[in-house]
Formats: structure tokens, sequence, C-alpha cells
């Protein structure tokens, strides 16, 4: 999960005082959407706004499978700061 700066303009009203601020001059207010296309294997789309207790649905194979995780314990794993170091 790659860490990337953005910026919401329906809630920051005055964008050119926001560049000075980013030491990464990674904000280019000239920059326009794009469309890409990627060749995938899956998609996984999981929506919710509780933690999912996943041993309740056997079927999924968490704790049973490696590799199966949670969306929590996912992030953790890929956050920068994370037991993965991943960057």
């Amino acid at each position: 999960m790659p860490l990337r700066a953005t910026i919401e303009k329906d809630y920051c009203n005055r964008l050119p005082d926001v560049r000075p601020g980013c030491e990464h001059q990674a904000i280019n207010l000239l920059y326009r959407p794009s469309q890409r296309r990627l060749t995938v294997g899956a998609i996984v789309l999981a929506t919710g706004a509780r933690p999912f207790d996943p041993t309740i649905k056997s079927e999924y194979g968490y704790g049973r499978i490696p590799g199966v995780v949670t969306n929590l314990e996912f992030e953790r794993i890929v956050c920068p700061t994370g037991p993965t170091l991943a960057v």
C-alpha cells in the first residue's frame, strides 16, 4: 500500500498554501485525473465499518490456512512501521 499525498479540494480552499508544506514535493496542482488499464489476477472488495470476527465463518479458512488474514491484520502487515517494514 504505497503512501501518497492527497488534497481533498472540498475541504482545502487555499490550495497554493499547501505546496510549500510538503517536504517531498509530492503536490502537483497541475495534475489532471487519468485512467489506467491493469491486468490483475483477482480483486477482493470487502466493505464494512465494524471489525469482523472471521472465526465464525469457517469456510474462509481463517486460523487454518496460512495467509488468510483480516483487513486490519493486512493493514498492519503492509504499514511501513509494521512488522514487515514494507516501503
